[in-house]
């Protein structure tokens, strides 16, 4: 073998050498780099800066307790570094995720350059462990890893909840029955509320209702942060309604159940009954001649005659108004039997089987008051004949209203036999 083959050949091995180390080194060039992971326990509500490098994972682990929390999030890269070839200008991303503890991503955010933001508002979260994730990515730019050192500064902060009152007093009246049908309820918006729907459903709640017999409470939220108040009044009295917030901000509500209106027979003497927790007051009438207030200290009175009066009751600038309505028999039953033959096909064949007048109660009305109940026959449109059985009573608005097919059961007390 001559001395150029042996040359040759050592020149092809040294270039095989070097063809195989400079493969090696792209390999390793092009290879992506593992993330380094750094991890720790977060304090919600402080600020952190940190610095992460290209291709490392920060992990900050909090907790939440048993009654969730509401958070603000808040990233900011503060300053980054990047690097230029001829063509190109590459910064460095920060992915920022928030997981719970099974894995689920319950946030995710970027940012890409000084001054760069990256924020949740009002983030309801549930009990449980969380991680914030703040990963960094890496760029290759003409061959070469650049790594680059990102400063950031985040927070993660509980949303304060606070309740606010509506009505400065937190005080409020309804009325009871009688004076309105069963299942009537009035709704009054007693507070606002900061921070999110989903914390406040989970949490505002009535913490206590001292007297549910007296009236139930019932809570409403909606999303645009006011909370309702829904009381059903059940009997005369006072019930204090106490809505608490987890964590605090307690706010109460006294409700007064009076009773608003009183129906009452011509003739008769009652009293309307002192104001729950108003103590002795001075009654006076609006209408003398339909309700004569005859003991101003109590409330007592008598019903002249037929007619709608208001009984005021007033102490220490608190001014509670009752309306009376007063019922005479005679003139009832004269309307009665006006309506019953105007109503059917021929007055003539009416026959009137009888009559009575006395206290009635119905759901309807709401409670006991004056009326006159008819039960008769009639020629209906077919020729045939037809019974019916009517009980008639005034509203608080003064208006008659009718009730067809009802027994005569529904006279309850003060019974008495009446003309038509």
């Amino acid at each position: 073998m001559n001395d150029a083959m042996v040359l040759r050949r050592s020149g092809m091995r040294l270039g095989a050498m070097v063809l195989a180390a400079l493969m090696a080194v792209c390999v390793s060039l092009c290879m992506v780099l593992p993330a380094q992971a750094f991890a720790t326990s977060y304090t919600l509500g402080s600020a952190k800066t940190i610095t992460l490098k290209s291709g490392e994972d920060q992990n900050y682990t909090f907790s939440v307790p048993s009654t969730g929390a509401d958070v603000n999030i808040s990233l900011s890269m503060l300053t980054g570094e990047n690097e230029a070839d001829l063509y190109n200008q590459y910064n460095l991303t920060v992915y920022a995720y928030l997981n719970n503890s099974s894995g689920s991503n319950v946030w995710y955010g970027t940012v890409s350059k000084p001054g760069a933001k990256a924020s949740a508002s009002k983030l309801f979260l549930p009990q449980g462990t969380y991680t914030l994730r703040l990963s960094s990515d890496n760029v290759f730019v003409v061959n070469q890893w650049v790594y680059h050192n990102e400063k950031l500064s985040f927070k993660v902060s509980k949303v304060t909840q606070k309740l606010t009152r509506t009505k400065s007093k937190g005080k409020f009246t309804v009325g009871s029955t009688p004076n309105m049908p069963a299942g009537t309820s009035k709704s009054v918006t007693c507070f606002k509320y900061s921070g999110s729907y989903s914390y406040a459903s989970k949490n505002v709640k009535i913490s206590k209702n001292t007297k549910p017999k007296v009236a139930s409470a019932q809570l409403s939220l909606n999303s645009g942060g006011a909370g309702t108040l829904v009381i059903t009044p059940k009997k005369l009295g006072k019930t204090v309604v106490s809505i608490k917030l987890a964590g605090g901000n307690t706010i109460k509500y006294t409700v007064y159940v009076n009773k608003k209106t009183i129906y009452v027979a011509k003739g008769t003497s009652t009293k309307v009954g002192a104001p729950v927790a108003v103590g002795k007051v001075k009654y006076k009438s609006s209408k003398s001649s339909v309700a004569r207030v005859t003991a101003a200290s109590t409330g007592k009175f008598t019903a002249k005659k037929q007619g709608k009066a208001k009984v005021y009751a007033k102490k220490s600038g608190v001014t509670y108004t009752y309306v009376v309505v007063v019922t005479d028999y005679n003139k009832l039953a004269k309307i009665a039997r006006k309506e019953i033959l105007d109503g059917v096909p021929d007055p003539s064949k009416v026959r009137f089987i009888k009559a009575y007048q006395g206290m009635c109660n119905k759901s309807a009305v709401g409670g006991s008051f004056p009326c006159i109940w008819v039960d008769y026959t009639y020629s209906n449109e077919s020729g045939g004949s037809s019974r019916d059985k009517v009980l008639y009573a005034y509203t608080d608005t003064f208006n008659v209203v009718a009730y067809h097919g009802v027994p005569d059961s529904n006279v309850t007390s003060k019974k008495k036999a009446i003309r038509i």
